[in-house]
């Protein structure tokens, strides 16, 4: 009798239980349909035969494996028909392969089956191994683990990246709570002409000009519809984060095996950061950084440092020291084990020019250019560093949704483990094993900044309207993205190679490499909208609704603004007050002051018609919904005053728009909840 290869009976079994759980996720969704499972339906006849199928696939390949022999033999007739056929063709069939979980869930109706987080990942997973055995086997090239590794982090990526593209729609009306808000805040910096105005003064936008500028470029093209700035945005999350991983290392290896491995860093980047999400502002901010850190001339890399903190301080003023301490992390790593004796102090003076230089961006820039535009007659406060108490105290800390919760299940200190536990263990082995040849400096200085990103991105995570994802951590994932990106320079100078290292430095890079995908496939469906007919029936209740009020009344648009912004209503002119996102700060702040202006214009009617989301009263507690605090502090100051004042007119909830007209003395209710 042959001996058992102990290596190959272990696989077997793993392979064994991965098929288990990805038939259970399957069945959740190809069976819940089903009340009872009985043979009278042919579904779940066709779930059986599969098991069946899949079960004697795998006892053929135990019995192999118990008898001496390796189960995929199959290898052998399988490589020796790629090898009849081009390159090319493998490649073509591969990408094809790991986009088809992007397409089956995210863009067939067959992905509206509820399919358990197994099943979605394991598709994932492999339509990666596919892949790699139509591009890897015909070269006979190993180790085959990490080559299989890559693969499914790239079907990862395209999953992600179906996650954005299938929102892009010309369907009018908003896909999510802010959506179409959104869009119309980004048409004020430069399509403000598309709406009728009834005062000189600028329209307010609820946005910071870093953050609206980089979107609001789509409206640069003339007439440009809702289809086009939707893909504009999908462009906008998905872009910026490949390229701030493909520009790390282009070029860093020359040939086509440099372009490749700059190519798959990036989809990994994109994959990493779309764990967050990332906002585009800031990623765009880390570009520049890697660009004038890349450069050696500080002649252009200080004017870039400067404007990457300037872009991020436009943006939002927790990024303002981000592109410093990036710029002056990475410039240190650049030095081959810097020192402070013996002269090699001189080596420090980049990393600190450049590290001062995105300091000086983000900290005073911003004012000093103000001054200058006053003609250098107006006082400004000068401070050394921003005084972040009275934002953190505006709004209530929720510190419950660190640890699981309903708002995000895992909460978000367990969610960290989950995106970035990999990333961070694979970089300290590279350290431990001194493969990444980093000193003490070096590496607290990966540690300090990393440390303080993720200390204010879990403070942040936890204020009211946060905490549902991990994006409040983005300059935390950022610092870790741009870590793993100087470590694999490092590496591939080195020449590096998996061949004669421990397994375990083999399986903690591969793992590294496939935790996004693990992260994202929990996300994502197919986009449902209302039929046609359904929707311009909507938009013609709007429209007549609104040929009812008088011309010199006004007509407020708390939601689906984007209505107004892209012609689906035509002819009223808007009026800026009291806009959605804007309404929910400030009751998340409770800012009563600002409300009493708001409730006052209710009791007096201000407003002929209000277009709203459907509207309730009613208060839950956090284990009875997401985001139940944020809906109470709604329902206190926006929905029980709205209702007081105004009835129910028209509710088309399948377009999610409720149409409110003032009630009638008679149609008063007798207690108003106000607060």
């Amino acid at each position: 009798m042959k001996t058992i290869n102990k290596k190959w009976l272990v696989i077997w079994f793993l392979i064994g239980g991965f098929f288990a759980f990805f038939l259970s996720g399957f069945a959740t969704g190809f069976l819940g349909m089903i009340e009872t499972l009985t043979f009278a339906s042919k579904r779940y006849i066709l779930f059986l035969v599969i098991c069946v199928l899949a079960a004697i696939a795998w006892l053929y390949g135990l019995v192999a494996v118990l008898h001496g022999k390796e189960p995929l033999n199959l290898y052998g007739r399988l490589t020796t028909v790629l090898e009849k056929t081009p390159t090319w063709t493998h490649w073509v069939l591969a990408i094809l392969i790991s986009i088809f979980p992007s397409y089956i869930l995210l863009f067939n109706n067959f992905g509206l089956m509820e399919f358990g987080y197994t099943f979605r990942l394991g598709l994932i997973i492999i339509a990666g191994l596919f892949a790699a055995l139509l591009v890897f086997l015909p070269h006979h090239t190993s180790p085959w683990l990490v080559y299989a590794a890559a693969w499914i982090c790239v079907s990862g990526a395209f999953f992600a990246m179906g996650g954005w593209l299938n929102r892009v729609t010309s369907y009018p009306f908003s896909l999510s709570w802010s959506e179409g808000n959104r869009l119309w805040d980004y048409s004020i910096m430069f399509a403000s002409n598309r709406y009728i105005t009834l005062s000189d003064k600028p329209i307010f936008a609820f946005i910071t000009a870093g953050r609206q500028f980089i979107w609001a470029l789509a409206y640069l093209i003339p007439n440009i519809g809702i289809f086009g700035v939707r893909l504009w945005d999908a462009l906008l999350w998905i872009l910026p984060t490949f390229f701030v991983g493909f520009l790390t290392v282009a070029g860093v290896k020359k040939g086509k095996l440099g372009w490749l491995i700059a190519v798959l860093f990036g989809l990994w980047s994109f994959s990493f950061l779309s764990q967050g999400p990332i906002y585009a502002p800031i990623v765009i901010s880390a570009i520049l950084v890697v660009i004038a850190v890349r450069l050696r001339s500080l002649a252009i890399s200080v004017p870039l440092i400067l404007l990457a903190a300037f872009y991020a301080d436009f943006s939002r003023w927790t990024w303002r020291y981000a592109p410093g301490l990036w710029a002056g992390m990475l410039a240190l790593l650049d030095i081959v084990q810097p020192e402070f004796k013996q002269g090699k102090w001189k080596q420090l003076i980049r990393p600190i020019v450049l590290g001062i230089t995105g300091y000086i961006g983000g900290q005073y820039l911003s004012d000093f250019i103000t001054w200058a535009q006053s003609g250098f007659a107006q006082k400004i406060a000068v401070s050394a560093v921003v005084n972040p108490i009275g934002t953190l105290t505006r709004q209530p800390l929720l510190w419950d949704r660190l640890l699981p919760n309903t708002t995000y299940a895992p909460g978000i200190l367990l969610g960290v483990l989950w995106a970035g536990l990999m990333l961070i263990v694979w970089i300290i082995m590279l350290r431990i094993k001194k493969y990444w040849k980093t000193n003490w400096l070096q590496s607290i200085a990966i540690a300090a900044v990393a440390g303080i990103f993720l200390a204010i991105g879990i403070v942040i995570s936890t204020k009211i309207g946060g905490g549902s994802n991990l994006h409040n951590l983005d300059m935390f994932w950022i610092t870790l993205a741009l870590a793993a990106g100087w470590a694999l320079r490092s590496l591939i100078k080195e020449g590096f190679t998996f061949q004669g290292k421990p397994w375990l430095v083999t399986a903690m890079f591969c793992l590294a490499l496939v935790s996004p995908a693990t992260y994202l496939a929990q996300y994502g469906e197919p986009l449902v909208l209302p039929e046609k007919d359904l929707v311009d029936e909507s938009l013609q209740v709007i429209q007549k609704r609104i040929a009812k009020v008088d011309p010199s009344s006004e007509i407020l648009f708390i939601d689906q603004r984007q209505l107004l912004t892209f012609g689906y209503i035509k002819g009223v002119p808007l009026v800026s007050d009291y806009e959605k996102k804007y309404l929910m700060d400030q009751a998340m702040a409770d800012n009563a002051k600002y409300f009493k202006g708001f409730i006052d214009d209710l009791a007096n009617q201000r407003f002929a018609l209000i277009v709203t989301e459907p509207i309730h009263e009613i208060y839950f507690t956090d284990s009875e919904r997401t985001f139940a605090q944020e809906n109470n502090s709604w329902v206190k100051w926006v929905s029980a005053p709205l209702l007081c004042y105004y009835r129910e007119a028209e509710l088309l909830p399948w377009v999610g728009v409720q149409i409110l007209v003032p009630r009638t003395p008679e149609e008063m209710p007798d207690t108003c909840y106000l607060p």
